[in-house]
């Protein structure tokens, strides 16, 4: 999945991360998040979020009574989890070895979610086809994948290669190599047997949204098995 580098960079965001869903951009995300599984999680449903991170999105999911089993690659976001969702019984917790695949049985959750994890991992394709076997034939995967012409994140680049002689700025971009164009993720998909049920487009600038053709910041998709 990813590399060491990539587990310590998490685990020095992990007593800071909870404190990002509450800043603009991933704010406008858990919004989307919570959207989707209004629409598509249901009571007593097992779901998998893979990246867990401090759990703010298995908060979410707990408003629609799901049972919930969050992982991660950082033990330190294991540890927080582990805190905060100590006295919730439709919670647990796992830490994962990001150098062998997902840990459970084939078939075992009705639903998987993948939030900014995909640009992390060192094979993309090996990442899905995990996905592919431990969900369920009639589940589906909830994941999100960055824009490779999102003008936030062109902009994050350049002024990242600007001023990396002064400062480290944007430093997430170190290790977030692979982004997306609607069509290559779509291929993706297909190559891996899966399918885009539904799509979502997340601008983390909101003016942005408003103009045409403009290419959003991520994109959210619902996939399921072909």
């Amino acid at each position: 999945m990813a590399s060491t580098k990539v587990i310590k960079y998490f685990d020095l965001l992990s007593s800071e991360w909870s404190s990002k869903y509450k800043k603009f951009g991933f704010s406008t995300r858990s919004r989307l998040f919570d959207y989707i599984f209004s629409k598509y999680l249901s009571s007593n449903q097992a779901v998998l979020d893979i990246g867990c991170g401090a759990g703010d999105l298995i908060a979410l999911m707990l408003k629609y009574k799901c049972i919930v089993c969050g992982v991660d690659i950082s033990n330190l976001m294991i540890e927080y989890c582990k805190s905060r969702f100590a006295l919730d019984s439709s919670v647990s917790l796992e830490l994962i070895d990001p150098k062998l695949p997902i840990p459970f049985k084939p078939r075992t959750f009705d639903a998987i979610i993948s939030s900014s994890v995909l640009e992390y991992v060192e094979s993309p394709a090996s990442f899905l086809q995990d996905i592919y076997s431990v969900l369920k034939d009639d589940g589906f995967l909830v994941i999100s994948v960055p824009c490779t012409y999102s003008p936030v994140r062109l902009i994050q680049s350049t002024l990242r290669k600007v001023f990396a002689p002064f400062i480290d700025i944007f430093s997430y971009l170190a290790f977030s190599k692979s982004s997306h164009t609607f069509r290559s993720f779509s291929m993706l998909l297909r190559s891996n047997s899966m399918f885009i049920l539904d799509y979502y487009k997340l601008h983390y600038m909101p003016a942005l949204e408003h103009i045409p053709f403009m290419p959003p910041s991520l994109y959210v998709f619902v996939v399921k098995k072909i």
